[in-house]
């Protein structure tokens, strides 16, 4: 199955989805009132070879040409004559930014919501896996504990410490179960994450429904539907196509915002409570990443953030002065893999078939532990291995094994059996198999009738693969997995050539590296002061540590944060 720019914006996963980001040229002085042309380091793009460096997982990746590279911070634009529009609220992105442009509406402000896509959603509405949530109606009603507390500081022990950090993760955590309350109140439906075909994760909420045969693909659409309709139902309305292009602003507040629809003339909207961005991150901004994310770039194989994920709303939020936060920071799964581009969808089956309970071995010829415990360590640990990868190995079989392989959420095949289909929207091949048949043949999963000749396919040592190959069939024949992770039943023999074999690497779904922002999420200047009328959410805001509430569910949280706090204060 080929995939499009379009599918690849449909399909594109993050285990805490974001919102989708505009496509931005650089904004104009501040006497300009107009959306300028895109930068010469935009309009110019490197090639791969001039981008991929040595020893870096970059050295491997196929092309990088759907990402962008513009690391401008526009200026702040003057109020212009005329205003072309006049709300209370305008919130940039609708994916994690659609709850708060759905709670502010809902909450009788005027919204006006920015998109750059031609539907709402972003990223959100194709999100694999869960809000991270507890103490909800749904979790209490399964006998699930309240662990909020338990989680604030699991949390802030990561964190830096001071005053700033305990209040906004409070806030994210207790936002969130008031969040889901108000979505119950209005109709909405949730259930507790599952294990084992049963809902009993205390920290994980899905909508009902969303997981049955594990599913996970594009798990969130529910609630962005249900965000989408009680915003218009709310008088808010919605620009598609028309990403935000400048924040205007006056005696240090900003007052609104510059939108430039595609193939359209600017329009000036004015916010008279505030601007919400919500724009996701810098995943595919290549020159962003370098500065402010570099361990995203060089050590992780793939990225399956949006491709509208350039950092656009975080150089204009730089623009208004805004102060930097959590540098570095960004989420990732083991999951990526050599030969593709930078932009590769979690769910692809040449990825999902590296991920299965193979196994696995390092550089050096050493097997590596196989553990789904946690995603985001596994990747972790994958990128602080030489060369940042690992290497998957299955034989002839690999069908007839990947048949009794039953595992969590987003390491499931797709199969045609699996139910909620329509949801995919038509991004997905409903046969794993298609995908893992299409990169033997296209030689990213190489192959050999021995273990030597794979070895020499694969560029390792041939003692390293022989020698795996036997220590890994007497760990099968003694039924015995569990010092390597391994459950019994997915103990298979490699005896049957050809062998086939990939590299393994981590996959950036997420940059955190962003604009800082106070507990409610008010954007914070160079000098220690909130910027006036600027607020900014999910990976649009900058966090030193692990995610709150997960990344999807940390955009949800925030811009509901945002815009209750909007409705309140201004």
């Amino acid at each position: 199955m080929s995939i499009s720019r379009r599918t690849f914006l449909e399909g594109a996963l993050v285990a805490g989805g974001v919102a989708t980001a505009g496509m931005l040229a650089g904004c104009a002085g501040e006497t300009e009132q107009k959306a300028s042309t895109p930068s010469d380091a935009q309009a110019a793009k490197p090639t791969r070879d001039d981008i991929a460096v040595p020893h870096t997982t970059s050295e491997h990746v196929a092309s990088f040409d759907m990402c962008t590279f513009d690391v401008e911070d526009p200026a702040p634009l003057d109020p212009p004559e005329t205003w072309d529009k006049e709300v209370d609220i305008v919130v940039a992105g609708t994916g994690g930014g659609l709850a708060g442009a759905a709670r502010a509406a809902y909450l009788g402000n005027s919204v006006l919501a920015l998109e750059v896509s031609d539907t709402y959603g972003g990223v959100s509405k194709s999100a694999c896996l869960y809000y991270f949530a507890t103490g909800t109606k749904s979790q209490t009603k399964a006998g699930l504990p309240d662990l909020s507390e338990a989680l604030i500081a699991q949390t802030l022990a990561a964190y830096p410490k001071g005053e700033k950090y305990p209040k906004h993760v409070s806030n994210c955590i207790h936002g969130m179960q008031d969040l889901i309350a108000w979505t119950e109140e209005l109709g909405m439906e949730w259930e507790p994450g599952w294990i084992d075909g049963e809902q009993k994760v205390a920290m994980a909420l899905a909508p009902k429904g969303s997981q049955e045969s594990g599913n996970s693909y594009r798990m969130l659409t529910a609630a962005e539907d249900f965000y989408n309709d009680v915003f218009t139902k709310n008088g808010g309305e919605y620009l598609f196509n028309t990403p935000i292009t400048g924040l205007v602003m006056e005696n240090g507040r900003v007052i609104g915002a510059q939108a430039t629809p595609k193939d359209g003339e600017p329009l000036f909207i004015k916010a008279n409570k505030g601007v919400i961005l919500a724009t996701g991150g810098m995943c595919n901004n290549i020159e962003m990443l370098k500065r402010y994310c570099p361990s995203g770039f060089y050590r992780c194989m793939v990225s399956n953030a949006s491709t509208n994920d350039n950092g656009d709303g975080i150089r204009l939020g730089f623009g208004a002065g805004a102060q930097f936060d959590g540098f570095n920071n960004h989420g990732h799964f083991d999951g990526g893999i050599e030969g593709v581009d930078w932009n590769h969808m979690l769910y692809a089956a040449d990825i999902q078939i590296a991920r299965q309970p193979w196994l696995q071995m390092d550089t050096r010829g050493d097997r590596v532990v196989y553990d789904i415990s946690s995603y985001e360590d596994t990747g972790a640990q994958i990128m602080a291995m030489p060369e940042s990868k690992v290497f998957s190995f299955f034989d002839a079989n690999w069908e007839q094994y990947c048949e009794g392989f039953v595992l969590p959420m987003c390491r499931n095949l797709t199969k045609p059996d699996m139910v909620n289909q329509e949801r995919w929207n038509g991004t997905l091949d409903p046969d794993y198999r298609n995908g893992v048949k299409s990169a033997i043949e296209e030689g990213r999963i190489k192959q050999g009738n021995t273990p030597e000749e794979l070895a020499e396919a694969m560029g390792i040592a041939p003692e390293f693969v022989v020698n795996a190959f036997k220590e890994w069939n007497e760990m099968v024949a003694s039924g015995d997995g569990s010092a390597y992770g391994y459950q019994p039943e997915w103990l298979h023999p490699l005896d049957t050539p050809p062998y086939y074999g990939q590299a393994l690497g981590a996959m950036m779904y997420s940059s955190r590296a962003g604009l800082s922002i106070d507990e409610n999420q008010q954007v914070i200047a160079r000098n220690g002061l909130v910027i006036p009328g600027l607020y900014a959410s999910g990976q649009t805001s900058g966090r030193p540590a692990t995610c709150v509430c997960g990344d999807v569910g940390y955009a949800a949280v925030s811009a509901f944060n945002a815009a209750n706090h909007l409705d309140a204060n201004a």
